[in-house]
C-alpha cells in the first residue's frame, strides 16, 4: 500500500485474513510498523543534480496538483534547491 490514506475496510481484511502487507510511506516519522520509507526532497534533488552534472540549466517541471500531494511537493522542493544551488532556471 502507498501511504496511510487507503479505506479502513482494506485494513480489517488484510487483518481479518492474515496477510502480509507492505506499506511504502513518504515520511517514516508517521509510518505504521513494517513501512518502507524514503526521501522524497532527497530523490528530487539527486535527480536535479544530475541532470546539472550532464550540462542542463534551464529546467521546467510537469506533475499532478502539489498541493494535495505531500510527495510531490516534496520531489518539487528537492528540484528547486538543486537547481538554485546549481546554477540552474
Amino acid at each position: 500500500l502507498l501511504g496511510n490514506d487507503c479505506p479502513q475496510a482494506w485494513l480489517e481484511i488484510i487483518e481479518k485474513n492474515g496477510l502480509p502487507m507492505t506499506t511504502i510511506w513518504a515520511d517514516a516519522s508517521h509510518a505504521p510498523p513494517g513501512a518502507i520509507g524514503f526521501d522524497n526532497r532527497v530523490a528530487g534533488r539527486q535527480a536535479a543534480e544530475h541532470l546539472l552534472q550532464l550540462g542542463h540549466r534551464e529546467f521546467a517541471f510537469s506533475s499532478g496538483y502539489l498541493a494535495s500531494n505531500q510527495r510531490s511537493q516534496q520531489r518539487y522542493q528537492g528540484l528547486l534547491e538543486a537547481i538554485a544551488a546549481g546554477g540552474g532556471r
